[in-house]
């Protein structure tokens, strides 16, 4: 499926790609859920960020329990079981699977190019897509011996979820109960590329003949393996999180940053706190807690009385299970935790109603005390996000916060928190940057000495927490990219050195959101000019000048993905300022189409045939896929002209892209049976040559069937009737197989080096005047590259209206007028560098168009 954006205006960029050693970062998230189960759904959402100042190439890749490739699909990503993307300095991106199909658990390993944020939540919806609760995971390192606390009986199980990145896994599993006491013991096996998920105990679970139990879980394993707790509660029905704890730790200092006891009138918290042994002597444990200004804060344990300060003595191989009764106002703070030997702790902090029922919880693990970190925030629905502070120092801190989007842009605000010694603070990101509205980005935290932090994310309908970890260092971020518009430039003559510096005027922004299906492009057009911008999560961004604009949309619905349709919003839009416009486009009603393509022969499968249906009026184009000459899908009612593709078709040492335009047309207003005929192929191959000093770095050969209308150059779509195969730069010649019978207008693209003999200077085309060949048989059609010209620069400087310098504007260069070159046309491009100045090399030549087009802001 091809678009087309504006008036047609041909060039070739080539992007050449150089091959850097870098390190790669391994991420593992050891719990992953998509699908339906009987009464709900779930879906996982995957949060990265970018918190360093280089950018990162992110491959995630997942596998279910037996190790073998777990699809889902990711809205505006398709479905896949590994997805690739790019990750710029100070991004951040979110990605959450659809949630359909028949509930499926795994794991996700992510590697990534630079050092990243990784974070992973799984989401419970009512069948009616109601949003339940949320349970958030970090990163989590595979360890070969680790410890988890275990609290199975009432309204709670404690569940382990692995996954094994490394080779095939042996490992024992050792229950113990507070007093460090044997009572089960089992060793199983985990496959390279395996998750496992299960209950500590009750039947079928890991340890089936055992029942309520306190105590802790050791886990000893032959290679390393990812690990996280999955504490569930039964009613509500619901999942806690919590981090493993490595045997092998030397901590015996930890700090838990978010506490909190007593009633705020509404209900109330309490906060469980479950240490434990991981030394073979005693550990001598002193538990500290203070409040937001840092004097003591005191709670009641039951069985230890009240007070701030609680000790105790761990034996090896035991547990503590302590929780704050909840009375009293209202009081937030955190906990400082000292051992004379490395321990084991984590805390929940629990949310009750009125009447003293739970409604939800959330896990704390211990934060580590940095001075510079960064976390996800999420301002978006009924999400905000907050974060806690915990000074452990002896004197107060200065704590700055900088938000940056998901494109790593600066909002410019740097609020700042003063904490006191041992001093606590807990607000909303929307607290600290009022105004933010619906937006999700990272925030990035510097400190004047090192503390202690974690993320708290909530959901207020219905009430909820999730906690996600921090990570270590941040970015610097961008300034803001301005709104500019893109100009262009006629009539340049480059027979020698040429300067054309640019100013580009601003512009204002269109943007908002799209709904009711995925969109992908978003035009504005008045009378002859047409202006564009893309669509990103759901959010689209349009720079154009002051005019009254016919708004356009190009999506899919979110029902079907293999259609596309372009959607006109009734009436004009204004803009003589920036100016939000929300759209909700049309959700189509689908009908089933069936039927048979005959003559498939010559067409093996390999090469995904589809039929693609494009109605008259160039509105709608779907996909339907080609199996055994039968083909079967749902499209919109319409008027179709069809057409034949084969994407991946062998074409002599090429994989060519082939369509034949016009195989028959259907009207389809109701379920509808429609039998086609593939079109008989022949061959058309040639040859080309190259000019000394200038070296072939490859292109393609492009045959344009003629019966095809007029390119419309308002229209989105158009039925595909270009065939193309492209050629390495070893291998001069080319070959196409195309439908008999029909007449073609030929064209070649050829990439040529500059000075440098690896780099490309630009891209030539010809013939201009294309010549036709008559496809009646097997063809032959030689392109003859006549001798070119020398190189000159053309080079400038690129600032707005103010005489700033406009950094990462793309300039374009082409013309069709080459010196002593006839019918043939030269394309290349350059970039302006951080003072807004840009140079490059083209083929000597007058009437050379000059397209200045700054970087858009991304919704």
């Amino acid at each position: 499926m091809k678009t087309k954006l504006g008036v047609l205006a041909f060039f070739v960029l080539l992007v050449t790609n150089h091959a850097v050693s870098q390190s790669v970062n391994n991420y593992y998230l050891p719990q992953v859920a998509n699908g339906t189960y009987n009464g709900g759904s779930f879906r996982t959402s995957f949060v990265f960020f970018n918190n360093t100042s280089s950018s990162a190439t992110v491959i995630m890749s997942l596998t279910n329990d037996s190790g073998s490739s777990f699809s889902v699909t990711i809205p505006g990503l398709g479905t896949s079981n590994q997805f690739t993307f790019q990750l710029a300095a100070g991004a951040s991106r979110t990605l959450q699977t659809d949630g359909t199909g028949p509930l499926t658990v795994g794991a996700a390993q992510i590697l990534s190019t630079a050092a990243i944020g990784v974070s992973g939540i799984f989401t419970i919806y009512d069948d009616q897509g109601g949003f339940l609760t949320e349970s958030g995971v970090g990163n989590s390192s595979p360890l070969t011996d680790f410890v988890i606390p275990v609290q199975n009986g009432g309204n709670y199980s404690t569940g382990l979820a692995l996954y094994n990145p490394n080779a095939t896994a042996s490992y024992t599993a050792i229950l113990l109960d507070t007093n460090g006491a044997e009572l089960a013991r089992t060793t199983k096996s985990l496959a390279s590329g395996a998750h496992s998920a299960f209950f500590v105990t009750g039947s079928g679970q890991l340890f089936p003949s055992v029942g309520d139990v306190q105590g802790t879980l050791v886990i000893q394993s032959t290679v390393a393996i990812s690990a996280v707790v999955l504490r569930q509660s039964s009613t509500p029905f619901g999942f806690t999180s919590l981090p493993v704890v490595s045997k092998s730790s030397v901590k015996t200092s930890l700090n838990l940053a978010q506490v909190a006891n007593g009633s705020n009138g509404g209900g109330s918290f309490r906060t469980s706190f479950m240490l434990f042994s991981i030394a073979s002597s005693t550990a001598n444990v002193t538990m500290e807690l203070t409040k937001d200004d840092g004097s003591p804060l005191s709670v009641t344990i039951p069985g230890r009385g009240t007070g701030s300060s609680f000790s105790f003595a761990l034996q090896n191989g035991k547990s503590l299970f302590l929780q704050t009764d909840g009375n009293g106002s209202l009081s937030t703070g955190a906990a400082r935790i000292t051992s004379d030997v490395p321990i084991g702790a984590t805390s929940i902090f629990t949310v009750y109603d009125v009447g003293g029922n739970f409604q939800t919880e959330a896990g704390v693990g211990d934060s580590p005390a940095l001075t510079q970190f960064t976390l996800p925030a999420d301002l978006t629905g009924n999400f905000d996000t907050g974060v806690a502070f915990f000074n452990p120092n002896a004197s107060s801190v200065t704590v700055t916060l900088r938000f940056m989007n998901t494109n790593g842009e600066n909002n410019g605000l740097t609020p700042q928190v003063t904490l006191p010694a041992k001093g606590h603070s807990a607000a909303f990101v929307s607290q600290f940057f009022p105004g933010l509205g619906s937006v999700q980005g990272t925030v990035a935290i510097s400190s004047t000495s090192a503390i202690a932090a974690v993320t708290l994310r909530q959901n207020s309908d219905p009430f909820g927490f999730t906690t996600l970890p921090v990570v270590s260092g941040t970015a610097p971020g961008t300034t803001a990219t301005k709104t500019l518009l893109s100009q262009t430039q006629t009539g340049v003559s480059a027979t020698s050195n040429t300067t054309v510096d640019k100013t580009l005027p601003s512009g204002f922004k269109l943007s908002g959101t799209i709904s009711g299906g995925t969109g992908s492009i978003v035009t504005a057009q008045s009378g002859s000019n047409l202006y564009y911008g893309i669509v990103l999560s759901g959010k689209y961004v349009v720079v154009l000048p002051a005019g009254t604009y016919t708004v356009k949309v190009l999506f899919s619905p979110v029902s079907q993905t293999t259609s596309i349709m372009s959607y006109s919003r009734p009436g004009q839009v204004p803009v003589s300022a920036d100016t939000t416009l929300d759209i909700a486009v049309p959700v189509p009603t689908l009908f089933a189409i069936s039927g048979t393509v005959s003559n498939m022969a010559g067409i093996p499968s390999s090469a995904v045939p589809e039929l693609v249906l494009t109605t008259n009026d160039n509105s709608i184009e779907s996909l339907i896929p080609i199996t055994n000459g039968a083909y079967q899908g749902s499209v919109p009612a319409g008027s179709y002209v069809v057409s034949l593709q084969a994407l991946a078709l062998a074409s002599g040492a090429s994989s060519e892209e082939m369509n034949a335009y016009n195989i028959g047309t259907v009207t389809v207003s109701g379920i509808t049976t429609a039998n086609f005929a593939a079109p008989n192929l022949v061959t058309l191959n040639g040859s080309f040559n190259t000019v000394t000093p200038w070296a072939s770095l490859g292109g393609d050969v492009e045959a344009t069937d003629t019966s095809g209308p007029a390119i419309d150059p308002f229209a989105y779509l158009a039925p595909p009737r270009t065939s193309a195969v492209p050629f390495l730069k070893t291998a001069l010649s080319y070959q196409l197989l195309l439908a008999q019978n029909r007449t073609y207008g030929v064209r070649l693209i050829h990439s040529i080096s500059g000075s440098n003999p690896t780099v490309a200077l630009g891209s030539i085309y010809l013939p201009i005047t294309v010549s036709t060949v008559n496809m009646s048989g097997n063809n032959s059609y030689n392109f003859t590259v006549p001798a070119l010209p020398g190189q000159v620069t053309i080079s400038g400087h690129v600032t707005d209206g103010t005489g700033t310098a406009v950094a990462h504007v793309s300039v374009t260069a082409s013309t069709e007028s080459i010196t002593g070159a006839s019918n043939t046309g030269f394309a290349a491009n350059g970039t302006t560098d951080s003072s807004g100045n840009y140079s490059f090399n083209v083929l000597s030549g007058t009437n050379y168009q000059l397209i200045f087009t700054p970087p858009s802001p991304t919704p």
